[in-house]
């Protein structure tokens, strides 16, 4: 294919503690009005209002992903936002999430580099440009799987960079024979 994508690294609006902080002081204002009789019913009341709210979703409102593919010899990484500042969980307004540019592209095709030093060098690349851009600076991002897989795979290979070498060593012995 001519780009793969190998990764999507989802982007949520915060981590999940200020999530589970922001909901569980919103139950609390709203439980504040209620009263508690001592029976218990009221903390059942509370966390079955928290559990509402956290839905079963891992960390909180997802509101864009990076998309990391090869491109020829290129890693890339686009980012994808959606237009609302929060996407509320149950909304019938749902966000849509729509392709906003590139956030990074790194050439490898005359690399020496082995395929753990190739993910290390574009997972730091990554890094630098997260912090850089203004929409991805406070958001959470979930590098759990990229992190985990990424320096397993054989980057040399998906960007063809072993093949280059063998056409290089022939057309090289070709000339010198």
């Amino acid at each position: 294919m001519l780009n793969d994508t190998y990764f999507e690294v989802l982007v949520y609006s915060c981590d999940q503690d200020r999530f589970v902080a922001k909901v569980t002081a919103d139950v609390d204002k709203y439980m504040a009005e209620v009263p508690d009789y001592g029976n218990g019913f009221w903390q059942q009341q509370r966390d079955e209002g928290i559990q509402r709210e956290l839905k079963p979703v891992r960390y909180n409102e997802l509101v864009g992903c990076i998309d990391i593919y090869v491109f020829g010899s290129q890693l890339r990484a686009d980012y994808w936002f959606t237009e609302k500042r929060h996407v509320i969980i149950g909304s019938r307004v749902k966000g849509t999430i729509r392709p906003h540019g590139k956030l990074l592209e790194k050439w490898y095709s005359h690399s020496k580099l082995s395929s753990p030093e190739i993910f290390a060098d574009f997972r730091a690349a990554l890094n630098t440009e997260v912090r850089r851009h203004s929409r991805l600076n406070n958001r959470y991002i979930d590098f759990d799987a990229f992190e985990r897989c990424g320096p397993f795979i054989d980057w040399r290979e998906i960007l063809k960079l072993n093949r280059r070498e063998a056409m290089t060593r022939i057309e090289g012995d070709w000339e010198a024979g």
